[in-house]
């Protein structure tokens, strides 16, 4: 190494008056000298990445001819080796040039005095790639923190900085496009507005054949526009912070423009989410929270939807336990069983000549009839078996509908259908020796479906052993005491008598009034008398014929069969033993169940052993 002629100086750096260097890097004492350029090291921290080559090369040859004009500024570091500060397209032109040595500036500087060096001479040589300048503020923006300071230092309008801001936030690929100049600085400024996945789902939707010559973006905007989602659209609370954790509250975002007033001041009266990903999220979601709310709110039958299911909300129902094993149903595959519409007065209201408005009450009574006859038969058909509960999900809409199955051939038999094993094709493949551990475990697993179906036909048998020893009872007419008052005894008799389906109200009708004819019975004070002379034996055989009667009642998890199930038991039916029959038989299939499976899994060990 060339001794160092030591020489006092404290100018200041040229070219450079808007960039405020520490005095203590001023004052330091500047050593000149000639040094190989084996002793030195470029920074990594130098962000001009493009030195294109043929602008290099002749660089190069201007170097063999006439040397290094202006000294290479570096400062020792404590490995005894030396640090370039300034003049790093000088030092590489050198080296294609193969001098051994290079005219130096040796300064003692700390790590942040070079680094103000170094991007004063990055932001105030010429032709500055903007990409550069881009990292240059976000590296002073680490120092200084406030904008308007490295404005200030920069020399630069606030707006130049904005810009800067919000190119250093594009991806690698799209920064090696802009580098590469396949985009402008304006379509830099597009693209980066987005979040870092949507940048990506751009890049790879318009921009992987970037290296291609003929290669060129046309309408940035609108292709950047598609992948915003407006949030005075939403389909969730933008202002609630616990519906995606992670990303919080649309309303304190940064991938929200309205809260970037002082990044993206064009945009600050809108409202648009820059992160689509995110914004997805959120929608599926809030999805799931209100199909999912109405689910354990209404407890439906079956799943009902408009012409298709999508798979976001299909996603959710097969997520769910309880909602995965009910059946779907496409809409038009159902018919609705609507209430009916009480008519109104203002419907039946008629202005005379004097303006008077007097009311048809002929014509509305008519139809106050009519909607009470609608209402009974609606209520009658709710009451079938046929009728069932299903949640309509349409449109960010959770609805309770009933409905009847159109047709046994329309789609009726649910989406989420799919082939499964047979215990036949599984004995076929054991005896061959082709079985696999994963055709083995289908078999566990149809085994234990096959078990769970099991257990809710033994609850079904049991049921419907009760229900017909009850309904035999009943035509026994067991005996049945009250202590009601005459006139609560015809009120619930009346209650009870309205209750009866059609089949079993004709049946009973005949039974405790047999010497009144159909048009007697329809006479209100005929039938109300003839109720308040029934006796209570009679009137227990009608509760019950109601209670038997209800399709519902066949069934074990169906509040009106948990009450035929308790009735039988205190009406002296032997519940006990038809559980306990049937609990033998399934303990019986239980044992024959766990020898299949364990015999399966025996094998399954077996053949992990063997790989």
């Amino acid at each position: 190494m060339t001794t160092i002629n030591k020489k006092k100086s404290t100018r200041k750096v040229e070219g450079k008056p808007n960039l405020s260097i520490s005095e203590t890097a001023i004052a330091e004492s500047d050593q000149f000298q000639e040094m190989a350029i084996s002793e030195i090291d470029i920074c990594k921290r130098n962000y001009r990445l493009i030195f294109p080559k043929k602008e290099m090369e002749n660089f190069a040859t201007e170097l063999k001819l006439h040397g290094i004009i202006s000294s290479l500024m570096v400062r020792p570091m404590p490995d005894g080796r030396f640090e370039l500060v300034a003049g790093e397209r000088r030092y590489r032109a050198a080296q294609i040039a193969k001098l051994e040595t290079v005219p130096v500036q040796v300064r003692v500087l700390t790590d942040q005095q070079a680094k103000e060096i170094r991007l004063a001479e990055n932001i105030h040589r010429e032709n500055v790639h903007p990409l550069h300048e881009a990292f240059a503020v976000k590296d002073m923006l680490e120092a200084y923190s406030k904008i308007e300071e490295v404005a200030k230092r920069m020399g630069k309008s606030k707006a130049w900085v904005y810009s800067r801001i919000k190119i250093a936030g594009l991806i690698d690929p799209l920064q090696e496009m802009f580098l590469d100049a396949k985009l402008t600085l304006l379509q830099a400024e597009e693209i980066a507005s987005l979040s870092p996945e949507s940048q990506s789902e751009f890049f790879i939707d318009n921009c992987e054949d970037w290296q291609n010559e003929n290669f060129e973006l046309e309408d940035v905007p609108w292709m950047v526009e598609r992948l915003k989602c407006d949030l005075n659209k939403a389909r969730f609370d933008t202002t609630d912070k616990d519906l995606f954790p992670e990303a919080g509250a649309c309303s304190a975002c940064p991938f929200n423009t309205a809260t970037l007033n002082y990044l993206f001041p064009e945009l600050a009266k809108e409202a648009k989410c820059s992160n689509s990903n995110c914004y997805s999220k959120k929608c599926y979601l809030q999805n799931s929270k209100g199909i999912i709310k109405a689910f354990e709110e209404h407890k439906p039958d079956a799943i009902l939807y408009p012409g298709y299911i999508d798979q976001e909300t299909r996603e959710i129902i097969e997520g769910h336990p309880e909602m995965s094993i009910l059946p779907l149903y496409a809409q038009y595959t159902v018919d609705f069983i609507n209430a009916p519409a009480a008519p109104d007065t203002e419907d039946y209201e008629q202005v005379d000549e004097d303006g008077v408005i007097d009311l048809d009450e002929s014509g509305y009574n008519q139809a106050l009839q009519e909607y009470q006859d609608d209402l009974e038969s609606y209520h009658a058909k709710v009451m079938t078996e046929t009728t069932m509960r299903g949640l309509l999900i349409s449109n960010d809409k959770y609805l309770l509908r009933l409905f009847e199955i159109r047709n046994s051939g329309a789609d009726g038999t649910g989406d989420n259908s799919s082939p499964k094993v047979t215990a036949k094709e599984v004995q076929q493949a054991i005896k061959e020796g082709t079985a696999t551990a994963e055709l083995l475990q289908q078999e566990i697993n149809r085994l234990n479906d096959r078990e769970t179906r099991f257990k809710e036909i033994d609850l079904d048998k049991i049921q419907e052993q009760v229900h017909d020893k009850f309904k035999a009872q009943v035509l026994s007419f067991p005996e049945i005491r009250q202590t009601l008052t005459q006139a609560d005894h015809v009120a619930l008799r009346l209650i009870v008598y309205q209750a009866l389906g059609w089949e079993s109200k004709s049946f009973v009708e005949d039974a405790i009034m047999p010497d009144m004819d159909l048009s007697s019975r329809r006479n209100k004070e005929n039938l109300y008398n003839a109720l308040a002379a029934i006796t209570d034996e009679q009137f227990c055989f009608m509760i019950r014929a109601v209670l038997s009667g209800d399709g519902q009642s066949k069934y074990p998890g169906n509040v009106t069969g948990y009450a035929l199930y308790q009735c039988a038991d205190a009406s002296g039916i032997d519940v006990n033993s038809i559980c306990k029959e049937q609990q033998e038989k399934a303990t019986i299939r239980g044992e024959k169940k766990e020898e299949k499976i364990q015999a399966l899994e025996k094998r399954i060990e077996k053949m992990k052993q063997a790989a």
